[in-house]
């Protein structure tokens, strides 16, 4: 058997070959506060040795998720992305719901996100940790559980919704996460994804269309997830006014946002219209001529979302010096470890820690 590959892309090598200029090989690179620009081919770009993989404590390798992502989400999705790019405006359910997995896997896959998932859990942990310590001084015995519910901000949590958090076990997560920092946001970004995609393809999409002088460029990051009112840093995927980006190619975007309809429709009809589109023919994709203005602000958007990358077919030298400026992605910042501690869920949304504390006798 063939040796299987030890880098893993969290930007797939094939979607990267969409923004190659004909009989082109190599992309042009800008990376942050870099002075010059370099080129290179889609294979050696946005990959990181063991991305998905997973040490044995035996010495072994297990690289399921590669193959996985690969299976699942890849193999469906990439040819979709060469229809639309070729001009289609209408998918069928599966081909829809087969792009949006690829989409939500990429918004979750890429380091940034990783990372912020990693560091969030971790400091949580150590929340749980720190307030069992702090109750235990302010009781005077060793308080060595926690029960916990998180919750949206303001509703009280329901009986079912509280859990136990217990030292040893927390202790034991924290060595783990010491042997393997990366294992708690690969073991969740699969079906993160998973439970996003539904969301994603039920959206309004639109195919923006550039022209050959001015084609789009991508990123590290290339799912860029925008409040359109600019009024939130973080909007959950479902808020009325939250609008989703993604280079397609260097000729198409894919802009998805909420249709109108679907913004006056009372709540308690949600099941309702769910049932409706069950039934009703594939939602047409909308087409659109983007200007040369609008295609530059939407690379200057994909540009200052990027984490250290941009790609392009084509040298734009604006976007050399655009690198240099602060990005504009979003600063994820250490959670409060304190009780009622506010933080944002996985869809952005506020959520509050509500704890309480009690004493775990000796048997």
């Amino acid at each position: 058997m063939p040796s299987q590959p030890r880098r893993h892309h969290y930007v797939t090598k094939a979607y990267l070959e969409g923004f190659l200029e004909p009989n082109e090989r190599l992309l042009f690179c800008y990376g942050r506060k870099r002075a010059e620009l370099f080129r290179a081919g889609p294979e050696n770009l946005a990959n990181i040795r063991d991305y998905h993989t997973v040490h044995r404590a035996d010495g072994t390798l297990e690289m399921t998720l590669e193959e996985q992502i690969g299976q699942k989400i890849e193999s469906p999705g990439l040819p979709i992305i060469r229809i639309l790019s070729g001009g289609a405006r209408e998918l069928s359910r599966s081909q829809r719901l087969s792009l949006a997995r690829l989409i939500a896997l990429q918004n979750v896959r890429v380091p940034y996100q990783r990372d912020f998932m990693d560091h969030q859990h971790k400091a949580t942990l150590e929340g749980y940790i720190a307030d069992m310590n702090a109750e235990s001084r302010r009781r005077g015995f060793p308080i060595n559980a926690l029960e916990v519910s998180i919750n949206v901000t303001g509703r009280e949590p329901k009986s079912n919704e509280w859990f136990i958090v217990r030292r040893d076990s927390v202790m034991e997560e924290l060595r783990a996460i010491e042997a393997d920092p990366g294992a708690f946001s690969r073991a969740t970004f699969f079906e993160l994804a998973e439970k996003t995609a539904k969301t994603i393809s039920e959206m309004q999409w639109t195919i923006l269309q550039a022209s050959e002088r001015s084609p789009f460029i991508s990123s590290d990051c290339p799912v860029v997830t925008r409040d359109k009112t600019g009024r939130r840093m973080f909007p959950g995927l479902k808020d009325q006014e939250t609008e989703v980006l993604f280079p397609l190619s260097k000729g198409a975007m894919l802009r998805m946002d909420h249709c109108e309809l679907c913004q006056i429709f009372p709540r308690k009809n949600h099941v309702r219209r769910q049932r409706r589109a069950i039934k009703a023919p594939p939602q047409t994709i909308r087409r659109e001529q983007a200007g040369d203005e609008l295609v530059l602000l939407l690379n200057q958007l994909v540009a200052s979302r990027s984490h250290f990358w941009a790609f392009s077919g084509i040298d734009h030298p604006w976007l050399l010096q655009y690198m240099h400026a602060t990005p504009s992605i979003p600063k994820r910042t250490r959670p409060r470890l304190e009780s009622e501690a506010p933080s944002l869920n996985s869809k952005g949304r506020l959520v509050s820690t509500k704890r309480e504390f009690f004493v775990v006798t000796d048997e």
